[in-house]
């Protein structure tokens, strides 16, 4: 049995859209078992009656493992698989609870399996599952990270030191919206004004 544990996440911090992201304190716990047969995922927490519900073979834990299988050509029904989530993380908050399981399934089933992964390869992984980076290298690499791509699509990251003392104060609307939904309400173009002030602010 494995044990992983993974942040939850806020990004698009100020001007930093897509790019910069945090780790805080809230946690996605997973445990996981070899078992004769068969594929076991029990889910404790915020979000367990919804992800209860969901087929195994649909959720972000289980797509996130099998795309490190299939990396590693690696044959999962040789043998049964139990997963326990116990989730502390709020869904549908913008605490980036979808990275956090991506990121845990990823880094489990390398863990597990004794896949050699580097950052770099898992954040490949997760971003194909994900879409944008600004949650995923957090909740890999924890702390406050500015994450962008080179010309070769690489992702790289760099962390930021922030205040010992530092606190996260987090006011979240009654209600819930798709981060899919959100993204579409967003203009695909912004005038030159609005980015060199938005610039500007990223670099002090």
């Amino acid at each position: 049995m494995i044990k992983i544990r993974v942040p939850a996440t806020t990004a698009n911090l100020g001007p930093g859209f897509d790019c910069l992201g945090m780790a805080l304190k809230l946690y996605l716990n997973l445990e996981i078992e070899e078992i004769e047969e068969g594929l076991v995922i029990e889910y404790q927490g915020d979000g367990a009656e919804k992800f209860s519900a969901k087929k195994k073979e649909d959720t972000l834990i289980w797509k996130s493992i099998n795309l490190v299988l299939e990396r590693a050509h690696k044959d999962i029904l040789k043998k049964g698989l139990r997963i326990k989530a116990l989730n502390k993380i709020p869904i549908t908050r913008g605490l980036g609870s979808s990275a956090s399981a991506i990121i845990g399934g990823i880094v489990g089933a390398a863990k597990f399996y004794n896949i050699d992964l580097s950052n770099q390869e898992m954040l490949e992984l997760a971003l194909s599952l994900e879409g944008h980076m600004d949650n995923i290298v957090p909740a890999l690499i924890g702390g406050l990270t500015l994450a962008y791509k080179t010309g070769q699509e690489e992702i790289n990251w760099t962390r930021i030191k922030t205040p010992l003392d530092l606190r996260v104060v987090v006011a979240i609307p009654d209600f819930t919206l798709n981060t899919k939904e959100m993204r579409k309400a967003l203009p695909q173009k912004v005038a030159l004004t609005e980015a060199v002030f938005n610039l500007s602010r990223s670099a002090l």
